[in-house]
Parts: structure tokens; C-alpha cells; sequence
């Protein structure tokens, strides 16, 4: 649950300052963190033929909390833009309903000009 994640994402916080992780070793573990999701997005494109991983996907849940935090950070504009740009080269959907409604709207017309 997300819960869960945010426990994970933010271990580095911590009441004691004796245990609490340096910075630098927090950045560096989201940097592999987002490298290795970024990997998982990739894999997924390449079986799928697409970017529009489901909310609720059992396949691979860490990969659908990833791509809805992204699009989550992407519509509050706080996504770092090298972000934003690695995820659209891979066909990012930020709007997922909004890109298959203008699909299912383009095979409509599509339809109404051959028929």
C-alpha cells in the first residue's frame, strides 16, 4: 500500500539524529531507485507496446504506485523536467483517460469518413 512505500521512501528520516542517513546516501538510493523503476517502465513498453501501466496492475504493483506518483508529481508540476523527459521518450500517458478517448475519437472519425 502506499503507505508502505512512503515508509520505504522515507526510512531516512528518523527522531534520532544518531541513525538518521546522511542526505547524499537518500539521494543517491531514490537516484537507484528511480533508474531501476525507470528499467521496470521500460520493460513494460517493450511487452506492451505502450507506457499506460494500470493503477492496479498485479503484474508489477511497485511499477503502477511509480507511474501514478509520477503523473501525480507531473500534474502538480514538481516532476523534475530530465524526469519528464525520460518518461514521455518512453510514450509516457500523463492523462491516460484523456489519451484513449482521443484514440477511440480519431478511430470514429476514421470510421465516419470510410463508411
Amino acid at each position: 500500500p502506499w503507505n508502505t512505500w512512503q515508509q520505504e521512501a522515507f526510512s531516512f528520516l528518523s527522531t534520532d539524529a544518531n541513525t538518521r542517513a546522511p542526505p547524499t546516501s537518500h539521494a543517491k538510493k531514490l537516484d537507484s531507485s528511480w533508474s531501476e523503476m525507470l528499467n521496470e517502465l521500460q520493460h513494460f513498453v517493450e511487452k506492451h507496446g505502450h507506457a499506460r501501466v494500470p493503477e492496479k496492475w498485479p503484474e508489477n504493483p511497485a511499477l503502477a504506485r511509480w507511474v501514478a506518483y509520477n503523473r501525480t508529481k507531473y500534474r502538480a508540476n514538481t516532476l523534475e523536467e530530465e524526469k519528464v523527459k525520460q518518461l514521455e521518450e518512453l510514450g509516457m500517458a500523463w492523462n491516460p483517460y484523456e489519451q484513449d478517448w482521443q484514440e477511440r475519437y480519431a478511430e470514429l472519425l476514421s470510421y465516419k469518413k470510410t463508411h
